[in-house]
């Protein structure tokens, strides 16, 4: 299967494709009936095809994994957005390693790691990279390297127009070319050259739509396999292919599938979706081809999206062992023919966020699904209440939550997990307690569930945002939501957020807000001895709003949004906090309308 590295050749390039939201079934050569994929099904009858291969079950958090080697929650990331979507400064990602080892790195496409300075893919060890904006699948707005860009015509497409760029620029020497599609996440759109063929056969109108972006997907992984061959790199190069989770049921521009589409995305009936850790939620394809180096094979035995970040820093000639870097995945390149099916492994499998305890809620705490996560409640997060579940080569255990009980399968004899096995209390216990002790080790992590540190003044910046949606702590009456911290009705609710101050001075404080105009409210700011406020009570505009804000999906009608300056203050080296506070509210009309705050934005003063 696999030849060895030869030292005379050198180490490969490397191009790391990653599709989004593409299920197991989403491709003609794993069973599906109507979708052509004729690229990708033609790498993996070139390939290496691990068929046991698991991802997360959303996107943020396999991305996570991927660049980090580590179980997801390890990083700092516990779900997809409400802050919660942020890889800690201090954990290692490869793209660094091979930068530092004489790599030239880029990505264009979904990041999904952090979308603050420092956190940007830029920031993070790649030469080049392009933030596309979430999820504008025409004419995308995005970031290359900080700075805006405006592309036209479709993402997908684009995308790849920057990842044959840089491989045709750097065909002489050592790349990495990662290209995180963002198809076919929804909304489901596609050119109607790739969507009337299945309209024409009788598909739905939705089917045929997500079929046809799947379609223009797998035409562009072919042109960047073409480009490989046009710039003869293709046996110099390393491909690599997965999918960030599995496949998801509804779509916001058309609803949620029929039963008989469903029945047609998910031909081997496999149990649960996106968002999952039923297999189809967590199962992904995952081929490894590298021309005259592999032969095609099909590699039985578990494996997961861990194991992507020793594999390339393998096969890139990196040694990590002095690094101490306390990964949780494994080499996958050199193993022979089989070896995955002898390989004593476990998987541990979690949701994206973790299970308050129920007692939380009964004393009247507000613990949603973005609340932030502080010492105490860290400490108080049990096991039992989670899900999460382990798989080992030929059992799975699934702990849906504290009061479903636990359920174990025999994937060998029932890969759709129809039937629990209530009887083998002995492999339930054995599997429990493997689980109970991982969760207990991921809360010991120190970056384990935490909120991003905000970098201010990052390089010599002059421009910094935080977004609302990422405190460190909030009031009790406080509820943190996915794009906004919402419910600021009470003189006295505040939020907390922590910062590093890289460069210290004077800042201008504006915060950025969704009100009605029925009210008036009086916020402070506030950073060690400084404190500033005023009052807001109508849409105002004093200020900037940028790429990302403008341009990503979530916040709706800009109109509607308002932009006012607070105050200045003085940020030192040693500030480690801000706090917003809401001091004073003045109600015109009942009941009281909720205040949402969106982010805060610094301006350094000169």
């Amino acid at each position: 299967m696999y030849c060895g590295l030869s030292h005379a050749q050198g180490p490969p390039n490397v191009l790391l494709i990653l599709a989004d939201d593409l299920g197991i079934g989403d491709l003609a050569v794993n069973g599906n009936r109507f979708v052509k994929t004729p690229n990708i099904d033609r790498l993996a009858g070139e390939a290496v095809c691990y068929q046991d291969f698991y991802v997360n079950a959303l996107c943020a958090p396999s991305r996570a994994s991927l660049l980090t080697g580590r179980d997801f929650w390890r990083t700092g990331v516990s779900g997809v957005h409400g802050g919660r979507d942020y890889v800690n400064l201090k954990e290692v990602m490869f793209p660094g390693l091979l930068q530092q080892s004489g790599y030239i790195t880029g990505m264009w496409g979904k990041w999904h790691s952090g979308k603050t300075d420092g956190y940007f893919a830029w920031d993070r060890g790649f030469n080049e990279a392009y933030y596309a904006t979430l999820y504008n699948h025409f004419n995308n707005v995005g970031l290359l390297n900080g700075k805006r860009v405006e592309t036209k015509g479709w993402a997908t497409d684009r995308i790849t127009d920057f990842a044959v760029d840089f491989i045709r620029r750097n065909a002489a020497g050592k790349f990495f070319a990662y290209v995180p599609y963002m198809a076919p996440h929804e909304p489901w759109f596609a050119p109607d050259e790739y969507t009337e063929k299945y309209t024409r056969i009788g598909l739905s109108k939705p089917l045929a739509t997500l079929y046809g972006m799947i379609e223009q997907l797998d035409s562009n992984v072919g042109r960047l396999l073409t480009t490989l061959k046009t710039t003869g790199t293709d046996k110099s190069t390393v491909v690599i292919f997965l999918s960030d989770n599995g496949p998801t049921r509804t779509c916001s521009r058309f609803g949620k599938l029929s039963d008989e589409d469903w029945g047609l995305r998910n031909p081997q009936g496999l149990r649960g979706a996106k968002g999952d850790i039923w297999e189809n939620g967590i199962k992904s394809p995952l081929y490894i081809k590298w021309t005259g180096k592999t032969s095609p094979a099909v590699q039985y035995g578990l494996c997961s999206i861990n194991d992507i970040f020793p594999t390339i820093l393998g096969l890139a000639g990196i040694d990590i062992q002095h690094m101490h870097l306390q990964l949780d995945g494994e080499d996958l390149m050199p193993l022979e023919p089989d070896a995955l099916r002898g390989r004593q492994k476990s998987l541990f499998i979690s949701t994206h966020r973790p299970a308050f305890p129920e007692e939380f809620a009964q004393n009247g705490e507000r613990t949603s699904l973005y609340h932030p996560v502080n010492a105490g409640i860290k400490e108080a997060l049990a096991a039992g209440d989670q899900t999460i579940g382990i798989r080992n080569s030929r059992f799975k255990l699934v702990q849906q939550d504290a009061r479903s009980g636990k359920s174990l399968f025999d994937l060998f004899l029932d890969p759709r997990e129809t039937t629990a096995l209530n009887t083998r209390k002995d492999i339930v216990e054995q599997l429990s307690g493997q689980l109970y002790h991982w969760f207990e080790a991921v809360k010991r992590e120190p970056h384990a569930f935490g909120a991003p540190i905000h970098q201010i003044g990052y390089a010599g910046g002059t421009q910094t945002k935080i977004y609302a949606c990422s405190p460190s702590e909030i009031g009790s009456r406080l509820e943190n939501h996915d794009h906004y911290l919402g419910d600021w009705k009470k003189a006295g609710d505040y939020a907390k957020y922590g910062i590093k101050v890289c460069t210290p001075g004077k800042y201008q404080i504006n915060l950025v807000y969704r009100i009605q105009p029925l009210h008036e409210y009086t916020f402070s700011v506030s950073a060690d001895a400084g404190r500033v406020s005023r009052s807001i009570a109508r849409v105002e505009k004093d200020a900037w709003f940028d790429t990302l804000f403008e341009q990503e999906s979530a916040y709706g009608d800009m109109n509607a949004i308002g932009n006012a300056k607070i105050g200045v203050l003085q940020l030192n080296q040693d500030t480690k906090e801000v706090k917003i506070g809401l001091d004073k509210i003045l109600i015109k009309q009942e009941p009281p309308a909720a205040f949402q705050l969106l982010t805060i934005n610094l301006s350094r003063v000169k």
